[in-house]
């Protein structure tokens, strides 16, 4: 009998957790841009660097993000919160830095050969705002389209079982 309810559990957790959707335990993600898997919502959890969100999409990243088909239209986004007021980030043909350290490359173009937005110089992560990163070099993130208002986070999330 345990081993039917696990199932019927599990089932319904399935059935629940879509791509980057709210389901029963959380969020689901399939992508490239955060560790595939399941993930529980911590609601009680204030941002900090490091940490996995569930995101609205920038407006200015939508046609982008949506028109490019890396997402479907209506789904948030899972990133890395990268840095966080008072943090200095630079990004340049060398890549990304948050406060001195290399997070990764910038690049001009996505895997298709399309053009990806230019964002190039040094600024300071103003209060109310986060800049959101993925570990996965080619992901479109803060890099591209810059910092964004930790209003936009809606869920601040930790791996229940990653693939």
């Amino acid at each position: 009998m345990t081993k039917k309810l696990l199932a019927a559990a599990l089932l319904l957790a399935a059935i629940g957790l879509n791509l980057t959707t709210p389901g029963i335990l959380g969020y689901s993600n399939w992508t490239s841009s955060a560790p595939k898997g399941w993930y529980v919502i911590k609601p009680d959890m204030p941002p900090a660097r490091g940490q996995l969100v569930v995101m609205e999409v920038p407006e200015e990243a939508a046609p982008y993000i949506y028109g490019r088909g890396w997402g479907r239209p209506g789904t948030p986004l899972i990133k890395t919160i990268g840095a966080l007021p008072g943090d200095s980030v630079t990004i340049g043909d060398d890549g990304l830095y948050i406060n001195g350290r290399y997070v990764g490359p910038v690049y001009d173009k996505d895997a298709e050969g399309l053009d990806l937005p230019r964002l190039r110089g040094t600024i300071v992560i103003k209060p109310g705002e986060f800049l959101p990163v993925s570990a996965y070099e080619r992901s479109f993130d803060g890099r591209y389209f810059g910092p964004q208002p930790l209003a936009s986070i809606k869920h601040i999330i930790v791996p229940l079982i990653i693939f």
